[in-house]
């Protein structure tokens, strides 16, 4: 996302266009390179020519089993307001939802469905598109992707996308989107029947699991 939008500006600056607007819809710490892309970031739908998504939306939810959590009311209003105006939205990660320290968050991705519901035009960056490990290879300068794990979290995003391009996967069960689904065992124990029932219902399966990224 970053190369692609860096790219559009670098073409509307020799054609002595204008800055390109966006306006930032959610949060990631340490993620907000909007402006070293050299977009110009503003406030409003009025003043953009895109909206640009980031990480999470809103507060998490600490409950253990806390249900999916959905885009509320103001945010809804900005993307009626934001497709009426045509303009894209831009996603720089596909899930729906994200664990972070335990508490479950709405992930930018769940706004695509809706957005594309009001009638608006979104890209999406990230997992499980091959362009994403592809960019991912080049940067670390390794041709085969059989000589590369991926240490993920969600079956739908990392799991799903890795194997697609021939990359062996180890999904991390003991934290992250699917812990509350996969520890249901005594004393919170991993269940392999509960992955099973998972990997059925994503359609997709691990090549190995760990409890915790570490070593």
């Amino acid at each position: 996302a970053f190369g692609h939008l860096s790219a559009e500006v670098a073409r509307r600056r020799a054609g002595g266009g204008d800055a390109l607007r966006c306006l930032i819809v959610g949060t990631q710490p340490g993620g907000d390179w909007a402006r070293e892309a050299g977009l110009r970031c503003v406030a409003s739908v009025d003043e953009a020519d895109l909206l640009l998504g980031f990480g999470v939306l809103g507060e998490g939810d600490p409950r253990p089993g806390a249900p999916a959590p959905a885009p509320d009311i103001a945010v809804r209003r900005l993307l009626r307001t934001a497709a009426r105006s045509g303009l894209p939205l831009i996603l720089t990660n596909a899930d729906t939802s994200v664990r972070i320290a335990g508490a479950l968050h709405l992930g930018i991705g769940a706004l695509a469905p809706l957005y594309q519901s009001l009638g608006g035009t979104v890209r999406i960056y990230g997992k499980p598109g091959a362009d994403m490990f592809a960019a991912a290879l080049d940067a670390v300068g390794v041709a085969d992707p059989g000589h590369v794990v991926m240490i993920g979290d969600t079956l739908a995003t990392d799991i799903a996308g890795a194997r697609d391009v021939g990359i062996v996967t180890v999904l991390v069960t003991g934290a992250g989107s699917h812990a509350d689904e996969l520890h249901v065992g005594v004393g919170g124990t991993f269940c392999a029947e509960a992955l099973a029932r998972l990997a059925r219902r994503a359609r997709v399966m691990p090549h190995h699991v760990m409890e915790a990224m570490q070593w």
